[in-house]
């Protein structure tokens, strides 16, 4: 699934699916993507927003972003077992070329755990 490699992408340096990840939307629902654009956003809670936060989301730092689109919702298991099984880990249109170095360079054939 499109999201999901986006979602790798991200993880590991990309910079988003973009068209890549567009042109592979097969989900027919209007408005399954969100653009983003670029800018600078806030990341993290102010000390004084939530009651808790977790170590790695202290404290709101100022970050830049490019432009880039994201699934208005989640990405379902099976959505997820599709995008592995259909050879989303194989091909290269789904990758950043950050995401595609980390795929290589680790030899990554599904996710860890899987």
């Amino acid at each position: 699934h499109p999201a999901v490699a986006m979602q790798e992408e991200v993880a590991h340096g990309g910079g988003g699916g973009g068209a890549h990840a567009r042109a592979a939307v097969e989900s027919g629902v209007e408005g399954a993507w969100v653009a983003i654009p670029s800018g600078e956003y806030r990341l993290g809670p102010k000390p004084d927003e939530l009651p808790f936060a977790f170590d790695q989301e202290k404290w709101g730092h100022q970050v830049q972003l490019d432009a880039f689109e994201i699934a208005r919702t989640p990405v379902t298991n099976g959505e997820y077992a599709a995008f592995v099984d259909g050879g989303g880990y194989a091909h290269r249109g789904y990758w950043s070329h950050e995401g595609w170095r980390w795929r290589v360079d680790t030899n990554a054939t599904q996710p860890n755990y899987w």
